[in-house]
């Protein structure tokens, strides 16, 4: 049997992934300060950035292909120390688990 010491250590090894969800309606310099910050707290190797495909609190937001257009462009443009990926996820929180949890 393993002490909690070493299962400490080994859960701490494994690499993080990081997930910001949003409508991104433009994405902005808050968001990547966002994704920088965690990384400064608990260093992860990837991220996720989830864009909400449909959002019925803004009802006025640019099409989903649009956002990740700007996203795209947004995180190519970026220099993160960490690998980042856009991918559009569901408005529900449960939905947008599911789909993220499917992807890692």
């Amino acid at each position: 049997m393993k002490s909690d010491a070493t299962s400490d250590t080994q859960k701490s090894s494994q690499p993080y992934a990081a997930i910001l969800t949003g409508t991104f309606d433009p994405i902005h310099k808050g968001h990547l300060l966002g994704f920088l910050d965690a990384y400064e707290q608990a260093p992860f190797e990837s991220a996720i950035l989830g864009v909400i495909e449909v959002n019925p609190l803004k009802p006025d937001a640019a099409t989903l292909a649009h956002r990740l257009q700007i996203v795209a462009a947004t995180l190519a443009a970026t220099s993160f120390p960490f690998r980042v990926e856009a991918k559009p996820i569901p408005y529900k929180e449960e939905d947008a688990l599911r789909a993220i949890a499917n992807e890692i």
